[in-house]
């Protein structure tokens, strides 16, 4: 198979990846077809889709300081 190199040059490139750390979880037998539906769903692996739903529930109050501030002065301000 051919491959035109111009179209090579147009495929964006991945940002340089941060360090991954291997982490062992148990899960209910519901939560795994819900996680197997949302892999299919959304083309990603089990384990990015894991790490972007912790990220987003816990953010929120455990993030750094800065932007838990920024929100609370939004509130403030409204």
């Amino acid at each position: 198979m051919r491959v035109d190199s111009s179209a090579i040059a147009t495929i964006p490139s991945r940002p340089m990846q941060q360090k991954r750390i291997p982490f062992l979880v148990r899960l209910h037998p519901d939560s795994r077809e819900l996680l197997t539906k949302a892999t299919a769903d959304q083309r990603r692996s089990i384990s990015a889709i894991i790490d972007q739903c912790v990220r987003d529930q816990l953010q929120p109050r455990y993030g750094g300081l800065e932007p838990r501030l920024q929100r609370f002065l939004m509130g403030v301000k409204q």
